[in-house]
């Protein structure tokens, strides 16, 4: 017998032998810390407007990555099957955001510590890691940060930029000029709290009197 043969055999005879309780036990597992991270998430994450919509995720990305290594972590065949197949997968949405990769990612590798049947490794790696991250955002008052933030102002009759940026900037963080047109101007502001939100749209309507100001979310400060 040729060793192709032999090998034909081999992949052929491979079949998948999946504990049906242990499978269960680590899909519910998964759920369960996928919820973990969209909570915290939801409750620090640096996105404003699609925080918990974006931490929906979480749950399908554990959850399918876990039942993938659970169908091919015992055949070789499907293993490079899964291969050939992931090999033509395009992503067409680009993260921008390093916090948002972040939690993807920590997402595939709990997928992968369940799937592997690592469970203990898997949740004492995961609720540090979430600590640590809650610990962070405690210390440095993530809960409070509105984040980047377009100023649109409208109707001005006479102003200066230098006037602008100054108002701006007495209760911003960073400010970065994006348009700038008659009787109008576009702003990108990072705000430490939304206090200070409110001191800047305060200061711009002394400043300015009969201003109009439109704030909406950016989340990707350049």
């Amino acid at each position: 017998m040729s060793a192709v043969n032999t090998f034909e055999d081999f992949l052929a005879n491979q079949a998948p032998q999946i504990d049906v309780g242990q499978f269960v036990l680590n899909l519910g597992t998964a759920g369960v810390l996928a919820g973990l991270m969209a909570l915290l998430y939801s409750r620090w994450g640096r996105g404003q407007s699609h925080r918990t919509l974006f931490a929906g995720n979480f749950f399908l990305l554990t959850m399918t990555t876990m039942l993938v290594i659970s169908v091919v972590k015992s055949s070789l065949a499907l293993s490079l099957g899964l291969v050939g197949a992931l090999s033509v997968v395009r992503f067409r949405t680009a993260i921008k955001d390093p916090e948002e990769l972040s939690f993807l990612f920590l997402s595939i590798a709990v997928g992968l510590g369940l799937g592997a049947d690592q469970r203990p490794v898997t949740v004492i790696g995961l609720v540090v890691i979430l600590l640590v991250y809650a610990l962070l955002k405690v210390r440095g008052g993530g809960a409070s940060r509105p984040g980047a933030l377009y100023v649109h102002l409208s109707k001005l009759a006479q102003f200066s930029v230098p006037e602008l940026e100054a108002v701006l900037a007495t209760h911003s963080r960073r400010v970065k000029i994006k348009r700038i047109s008659e009787g109008e101007a576009v702003f990108l502001v990072e705000t430490s709290s939304t206090e200070n939100l409110e001191k800047m749209r305060q200061g711009l309507k002394e400043k300015l009197p009969g201003v109009q100001m439109l704030i909406t979310e950016y989340q990707d400060l350049a």
